[in-house]
C-alpha cells in the first residue's frame, strides 16, 4: 500500500464496499419492515428496485475489486492462503444466481411503468414516456443551478449531482423513446428493446443516488 498506484486503485475499491454494505444494510431494514408490518413484498416497489439494482451492481463490483486485489498482490494473489482464488470463484457464481444482471437492471423502473400505466389505457410505454417528459427539463435547469452554488467538496453536493445525473439520463430517454414511437411509428417493445442499454445506465444511475 506505499505505492500510489495501489492506492489510486485499492481505495476507490475500499470505499465502494463500505458504501454498498450501508445500502444492503438499509435494503435488509426495507424488507425486515415489510414482513414485520405485513406488507406483500410484490407491492413494495421502492424495495423491489433497490434490492434489484443493488444485486446487480455489487455482484458486478465484487468480480471488478477481486480482480484488481489479485493483480495488486502479483503472483501472491493466487496462492489459496490468501484467499483470493476462492473469493474470484464464488463471486462468478454469485453475478447469475438470478440470472443476467442487465436483465435485473430493468426491475428498478419497472415499478414506474406499473404506476403509471393504468392512467393511459393500460400502455406502459406511453406511461413513461409522459411521466418522464413532464417537468424534467425545469427540474434539469433547477439542479443545475443548484450545483453551481454549492461546494464540490461536500456531501450535499456529491447527492445533488447524483440526482441530476440521473434527471438527465431520464430525459436522453424519454426522449428516445418518444422519437421512435411517436416519430417512427415504431413498435413499443422494440423501442424499448433498442433503448436497453440507456435503460441499464439510468438503472445504474438510480442504485449510484
Amino acid at each position: 500500500m506505499d505505492y500510489q498506484t495501489h492506492q489510486m486503485r485499492l481505495m476507490p475499491k475500499l470505499a465502494t464496499v463500505l458504501a454498498t454494505t450501508f445500502a444492503t444494510r438499509y435494503a435488509c431494514q426495507l424488507l425486515n419492515d415489510d414482513v414485520c408490518g405485513k406488507v406483500p413484498l410484490h407491492q413494495d416497489r421502492q424495495m423491489q428496485a433497490l434490492v434489484a439494482g443493488l444485486k446487480a451492481y455489487t455482484t458486478w463490483e465484487a468480480i471488478d475489486t477481486l480482480q484488481i486485489c489479485r493483480e495488486c498482490c502479483g503472483g501472491q494473489g493466487f496462492m489459496e492462503v490468501n484467499r483470493l482464488a476462492s473469493l474470484k470463484r464464488d463471486a462468478d457464481v454469485f453475478v447469475t444466481f438470478e440470472g443476467d444482471n442487465t436483465v435485473l437492471l430493468q426491475v428498478p423502473y419497472i415499478g414506474l411503468l406499473n404506476i403509471y400505466s393504468s392512467q393511459f389505457g393500460g400502455s406502459k410505454l406511453k406511461a413513461v414516456i409522459h411521466t418522464l417528459s413532464t417537468n424534467i427539463k425545469a427540474k434539469l435547469q433547477s439542479g443545475l443551478k443548484m450545483l453551481r452554488n454549492q461546494n464540490v467538496t461536500s456531501i450535499a453536493y456529491v447527492l445533488n449531482a447524483l440526482e441530476f445525473k440521473q434527471d438527465l439520463l431520464l430525459r436522453n430517454l424519454a426522449a428516445r423513446l418518444m422519437d421512435k414511437v411517436s416519430s417512427k411509428r415504431e413498435d413499443p417493445l422494440s423501442a424499448w428493446n433498442d433503448c436497453l442499454d440507456h435503460v441499464s445506465a439510468l438503472s445504474l444511475a438510480y442504485v449510484h443516488q
